[in-house]
């Protein structure tokens, strides 16, 4: 007896593929169709969904489409961006789309976008709050609130409210603060995005700010006009405060002289006895290595004292002679360069000023990663492997400053499947009870195959055949018993 099913997937068997399992966001254009649409799953039970609202909108419709094929639809009065869809399955895909009414009348459905929930007992962080930026002369300074278990902090900014994202580089959990240098005038928009273990949480909501247009020769005008709403007798803001040097134990700082001002004073962060001096320029002392420190000078006379500086000093000491490097940047290219039975042997781009390489491995594409070792080149290979085991690889670049973020990962598995045999329609397997046997297969992404297979002489036997499918970053899009 000969039995058949078809598989409608992109491979079958197949540990190598380029099938993806997943839909960017995206509009289909027009005027009554919701924007930036954004799906981010929170729990193993809820999925946040936000868009960008279109003007005179009665109300909102999210169509949500499970793996099942059943569609469910949310209609939202009065919703302006953002729903949180709860009660959900954990580990389970979900697809959402959404329309705009207006004037009694639905508009067209944004192109579906598939996520899936966590696993049980998992969480992604909470939106982040407490979003500010403030314009300097050395650039925007961004900061936010404090979330505990966060890993990575993500940024993105735009300098207008039809613009796409622009990423800015990712920033440690522990740090509550960037600083986006060299920003020309104009106005800015920035959001904040906290990461765990188990993946991104949603974007903060975009903070605003405008960087005012200066003199292009800051020599041209050192001493500005306080303006027609300066009180009579009150001091310009010191200008053009800035790090002149720097040493193990010691910050230099300067600025341009304030017409009518007595002396400067002289204030940082986490002291609370400011310095006076007559001069444009202050040494401070008897600082730790290796530590930041924020300053600000105001200009006095008399009884009048002028607002700070249009910006805080800031630096770091160095932990001996030189300058302090900046952490690296996060490693790009990871990619498995072979892999077999007992080793995995990993490959990625250099990143400048880093003087070595961290390699971790998770068992799980969102599990935990530890530290397996440490190399100077770009490369490494795995010996510690079991045969037949699946690894999550990732990298990250060192230096004296600290780690960069962690790579993006690469999945191996630690068996003869990157040298399978290819598999052709004169390949007939005979396979003995609890037998195993993989194929790499090549197909195009939507393609449909077809497997066979009958139980030999024996016709009334039971019979029992699982077949599975990976992608290249270890995500099983596909499992089957029959």
């Amino acid at each position: 007896m000969k039995r058949m099913f078809i598989i409608g997937l992109a491979a079958v068997l197949l540990v190598c593929m380029t099938a993806s399992c997943e839909v960017d966001g995206g509009t289909n254009g027009g005027s009554n169709i919701p924007t930036e649409v954004e799906v981010t799953p929170l729990s193993s039970t809820a999925i946040s969904i936000r868009w960008k609202g279109i003007a005179n909108a009665e109300g909102y419709t999210i169509y949500r489409v499970s793996d099942s094929g059943e569609e469910v639809k949310i209609p939202l009065e009065g919703y302006e961006s953002d729903y949180t869809d709860t009660n959900l399955l954990p580990a389970t895909y979900y697809s959402y789309r959404i329309s705009a009414t207006k004037g009694g009348t639905e508009g067209p459905r944004t192109q579906a976008i598939r996520k899936t929930t966590l696993k049980i007992g998992q969480m992604v962080p909470d939106t982040v709050t407490g979003v500010t930026a403030v314009p300097g002369d050395d650039g925007i300074t961004i900061t936010w609130d404090p979330q505990s278990g966060v890993t990575i902090y993500t940024l993105e900014r735009r300098a207008d409210e039809n613009d796409e994202w622009t990423p800015l580089p990712e920033v440690s959990g522990s740090t509550t603060k960037y600083l986006d240098p060299n920003r020309p005038a104009g106005t800015y928009y920035y959001r904040v995005a906290a990461s765990n273990s188990y993946g991104p949480g949603p974007w903060s909501a975009p903070c605003e700010v405008t960087v005012k247009p200066t003199s292009s020769d800051p020599d041209s005008n050192p001493n500005p006009d306080p303006g027609p709403d300066t009180p009579p007798g009150a001091l310009a803001a010191p200008v053009g405060l800035s790090v002149t040097a720097q040493t193990q134990n010691s910050i230099s700082l300067s600025w341009q002289v304030v017409s009518g001002a007595e002396g400067y004073r002289v204030s940082r962060s986490g002291s609370s006895d400011p310095k006076t001096t007559t001069s444009t320029s202050y040494t401070d002392t008897g600082l730790t290595p290796n530590t930041t420190y924020y300053y600000q000078v105001t200009a006095y006379n008399g009884q009048n004292e002028s607002s700070p500086a249009a910006t805080s000093g800031t630096t770091t000491t160095v932990s001996g002679d030189g300058t302090i490097p900046l952490p690296p940047a996060k490693p790009a290219g990871l990619v498995v360069s072979s892999a077999g039975s007992g080793s995995v042997s990993l490959s990625w781009n250099g990143v400048a000023n880093a003087n070595s390489y961290e390699v971790d491995r998770a068992n799980s594409k969102d599990g935990t990663a530890a530290k397996i070792g440490t190399v100077t080149g770009t490369s490494y290979t795995d010996s510690t492997v079991g045969a037949g085991a699946l690894y999550y690889y990732s990298v990250r670049a060192v230096n004296s400053s600290g780690s960069s973020p962690s790579s993006d990962k690469a999945f191996a598995c630690a068996a003869s499947h990157y040298s399978l045999p290819t598999y052709s329609s004169s390949n007939l397997m005979s396979l003995s009870g609890g037998a195993k046997h993989y194929y790499r297969l090549a197909v195009t992404a939507g393609q449909g195959v077809t497997i066979t297979w009958e139980n030999g002489s024996s016709q009334d036997a039971d019979y029992y055949v699982r077949c599975s499918a990976w992608q290249n970053d270890g995500t099983q899009i596909f499992n089957n018993d029959r």
